[in-house]
């Protein structure tokens, strides 16, 4: 189970029994929803073995492994790893071969068998990440009609498995995405954008053979339900044109100065010089089955189920966030005085979604940063706190996955006055709320679904 490490120091410092008694209930939650969204649970709940028939059960399809040769598998994004070893675990004996990408030295990977490990960034498109995708290619054509090919997206996989369309290069490509999340573009947009400019998002992964069944699945730090958006989406079909790609960059004002062998590329494509992105109904993806096992929303709705088993009345924010560190703290602090006038005591309020994605700031705390920028509106509310946390355990760069504040965290510090706002203007929440006690420890969950923040008021 995964376990917030310092757990007992967070909830003695509070100062009522009642309210010690409400935080541990929202820490235990935590704890709760992240081990069900770990990604070994997610495999094994999702994918069984049933060995008195002889089959494997993926969703609600029933595979006869008598029928079966070979499984090959690729794997991309950060959590690959662990999800090919709790697949493993399930159908290792028929295991051929496959890629997995992933984002530390592979030589920290052990028990993987058959499946050959390639460091790519999760960040943006590499010549690494290429090499994943030539060789996922190579494992998918080797494929026959007696073979399943099962395919393991998770955040980052369209950059840790990425193939430019010709002409087009890796770091082209990476400017053209830094430069429309700079822009604040949606991230549905975005992915239509890349999707047209690769050789295996946007369904082509399928192309690549035509016998062989495709199992795709898909853990995703995204906002929807959309699998265009999770990974590239390289077995599922994206309906949308290079007519809408070009309006994209010209509605984000980004076409002018994208670079010149992409803006080749789409006028030539809108002229019919290359071939779309496939499309629903497509015969290549007939032979492919999605499915999407865990994503922000399903974590939230699980970890509010869990709070209300402790009799806590929790809610669910509608709208998920997408947005800088700052005005995230700052607007969930405000909510948080309404929500102490119209909720019921104890409650908790769960918003989920991806903060700082649209930041300049690359790989920085955010999680740290919206509790850090909530302080100023919660410092004279008592009975209320904010939890901000990274699911992966890793917020940024730091050895924290987030922070929990609420008034008393002013007092817990020294820093006080004119030199609480240096902080603020240095950017340095971390060294601030490291100091006040209020990071939150877990180590690596071993899942990826975005950022949660619980707004709870006792």
């Amino acid at each position: 189970m995964s376990s917030i490490l310092n757990k007992e120091e967070l909830v003695s410092r509070v100062e009522s029994e009642w309210g010690r008694r409400i935080r541990r209930y929202m820490l235990e939650s935590l704890e709760e929803a992240l081990t069900f969204a770990s990604s070994r649970e997610v495999i094994k709940q999702n994918v069984t073995r049933i060995v008195a028939r002889d089959s494997l059960m993926v969703g609600k399809d029933i595979i006869g492994l008598s029928e079966i040769d070979r499984i090959f598998v690729i794997g991309a994004g950060v959590l690959a790893a662990p999800m090919a070893l709790a697949f493993q675990e399930i159908a290792g004996d028929k295991i051929a071969g496959g890629i997995i990408s992933v984002p530390f030295d592979p030589r920290d990977v052990q028990g993987l068998k058959k499946l050959y490990l390639q460091k790519a960034n999760p960040l943006t498109p590499d010549d690494n990440g290429v090499a994943v995708a030539k060789q996922a290619i190579s494992f998918v054509q080797q494929a026959t009609g007696r073979d399943l090919v099962f395919v393991l997206i998770s955040s980052g996989a369209s950059s840790m498995m990425c193939l430019p369309v010709e002409g087009v290069k890796t770091t082209e490509l990476a400017i053209l995405r830094n430069m429309l999340i700079k822009q604040g573009t949606d991230e549905v947009e975005i992915a239509i954008v890349l999707n047209h400019l690769s050789m295996i998002s946007g369904g082509w992964l399928s192309t690549y053979t035509k016998v062989s069944k495709i199992y795709t699945l898909v853990m995703s730090d995204a906002l929807g339900y959309d699998l265009v958006v999770m990974g590239g989406g390289p077995t599922y079909p994206d309906d949308t044109t290079f007519a809408q790609v070009v309006k994209v960059l010209h509605k984000y004002n980004v076409w002018t100065d994208a670079p010149t062998s992409i803006k080749n590329y789409l006028n030539k494509a809108i002229g019919g010089g290359a071939p779309e992105t496939l499309k629903t109904g497509d015969r290549p993806l007939t032979h492919t089955r999605n499915y999407l096992l865990m994503n922000n929303r399903m974590f939230s709705e699980k970890l509010m189920e869990f709070l209300q088993r402790r009799n806590i009345n929790t809610y669910l924010m509608s709208a998920s966030v997408r947005e800088k560190s700052s005005p995230v703290g700052n607007l969930i602090s405000m909510i948080g005085r309404d929500m102490r006038k119209n909720f019921k005591k104890p409650s908790a309020l769960i918003v989920s979604g991806n903060i700082g994605i649209t930041s300049e700031i690359q790989n920085y705390e955010s999680n740290i940063y919206a509790a850090f920028h909530a302080l100023k509106n919660l410092a004279e509310v008592k009975g209320m706190e904010l939890l901000s946390l990274d699911t992966r355990g890793l917020d940024g760069m730091t050895e924290a996955a987030g922070a929990l504040v609420d008034a008393n965290t002013m007092t817990e510090t020294l820093i006080k006055g004119p030199q609480l706002e240096f902080y603020y203007d240095q950017m340095e929440a971390f060294k601030f709320l490291k100091e006040a006690n209020a990071l939150i420890y877990t180590g690596w969950t071993g899942t990826d679904v975005g950022d949660i923040l619980i707004l709870s008021n006792y």
